[in-house]
């Protein structure tokens, strides 16, 4: 049975799609939060060469000789409140706007709105949401307590830039959290801590890693934060391609549902949100990883694997050079 265990009290700062078999019930179950967790403890242990075996004796593996039961326990102490609102169109941002071309329309699309359902721009589907100032807690139980510091470390990293529920890599689900009224470290100490030398075969903490800064801040209205953190991610995305309807280099960053490309991989940029004294500053931190090293494009292709790679580097560079109204903080 763990002997230690870190209470950790949690503010909603975006609104958090979140739910069960309920309709119109939010719930946050402790398998989200582990999940979560070992997502970013992968992320932070990029350079360790027996990764599986060291994450299967924390989190636990099917396989008991690899780990058995999970060493860490999640519970839940204080539950969300079910908060359904309609998402703000009061923000900064009005001007920009996308486009769905797909039907032959061309309807205005709020850019919180596409962050949130995509290019849909009527009939938004339902979903439970929560929203501030809604506030959790959950509390994590461990034997080792040389796994407490790094515990609240990965926790800053998902309150930061993983949050939690559907939509988190757009910025939703983000949250403030502390441990007896103590704010957690510092997060660019944070990531200064568990830079690896050398990239590794998947988004993970390395000195490649770039991390970029909202200018026009502090922000005092979350939205106003996120419809900035979108503006830039859209613009960065669109200029990787020749056309913002090219996705032969834009897949590299992320292509739309839908759009068929076997190289399709999962985002390398994050969205970064952080309060303090009651306003918000925002990010977006670029996770950069050994690309299709390992993958069944790279095997079955080896030929085409040094243009591929060429690239991501090149189409990554790009997108970050035109990360409009942000600017690079130096880690």
């Amino acid at each position: 049975m763990p002997t230690k265990s870190t209470i950790f009290d949690c503010e909603i700062l975006t609104p958090m799609f979140i739910g069960n078999a309920i309709p119109g019930e939010a719930e946050l179950r402790p398998s989200a939060i582990k999940g979560a967790l070992r997502f970013w403890w992968r992320a932070m242990h990029g350079g360790l060469p027996n990764l599986l075996e060291e994450e299967s004796k924390i989190f636990g593996s099917a396989d008991e000789k690899k780990g058995g039961r999970s060493k860490v326990i999640i519970e839940i102490l204080k539950k969300l409140e079910n908060i359904k609102t309609g998402l703000p169109t009061n923000h900064n941002f009005k001007t920009t706007m996308y486009q769905d071309t797909r039907r032959g329309n061309r309807d205005d699309v709020d850019i919180i709105k596409f962050l949130a359902y995509g290019s849909e721009s009527k009939n938004y589907f339902d979903v439970n949401q929560t929203t501030k100032p809604s506030n959790f807690s959950f509390k994590i139980s461990y034997n080792d307590i040389a796994f407490e510091s790094i515990l609240k470390d990965i926790v800053n990293m998902i309150s930061v830039f993983g949050g939690l529920g559907s939509k988190s890599r757009n910025g939703f689900g983000r949250f403030f959290a502390s441990t007896n009224n103590e704010p957690l470290e510092d997060i660019q100490i944070v990531l200064k801590k568990y830079m690896t030398a050398s990239k590794s075969d998947f988004t993970a903490l390395s000195k490649s890693i770039e991390l970029y800064a909202l200018n026009g801040g502090p922000y005092s209205i979350w939205h106003d934060l996120l419809a900035g953190l979108g503006t830039a991610y859209k613009t960065g995305k669109e200029s990787a391609g020749d056309n913002p309807h090219n996705y032969e280099k834009r897949v590299i960053i992320g292509a739309p549902i839908g759009t068929y490309n076997k190289h399709r991989h999962s985002k390398t940029h994050f969205f970064g949100i952080t309060k303090s004294v009651n306003v918000f500053n925002g990010f977006i931190l670029f996770l950069p990883y050994d690309y299709l090293i390992g993958a069944d494009d790279y095997i079955n292709n080896p030929a085409n694997f040094s243009t591929w790679k060429s690239d991501y580097a090149s189409v990554t560079a790009k997108f970050n050079a035109d990360l409009i109204n942000m600017k690079k903080v130096i880690i």
